[in-house]
């Protein structure tokens, strides 16, 4: 019964190509959060500077950090 939040990060409104990026699909991957996270902050924080950001200027990246909220949660409490 969760949402399910999604991040676009790119530099252009009409992307070459989509990247997906799609972390804690099963209840107990931990990490996979974390590092599609990391993976959002790396791209968002060098946005500015090559080769990321020659990379923003032709693809989107769609970014779901916790594909499955309602088994994340459900392993943490129970």
């Amino acid at each position: 019964g969760r949402n399910i939040p999604a991040l676009r990060i790119s530099k252009t409104s009409s992307p070459q190509k989509t990247i997906f990026f799609s972390g804690g699909i099963h209840a107990r991957e931990w990490i996979s959060p974390a590092v599609v996270q990391y993976i959002a902050q790396q791209l968002a924080m060098n946005s500015n500077s090559d080769p990321v950001g020659s990379i923003l200027s032709k693809v989107e990246f769609v970014i779901v950090p916790i594909s499955n909220p309602d088994g994340y949660s459900f392993t943490w409490s129970t």
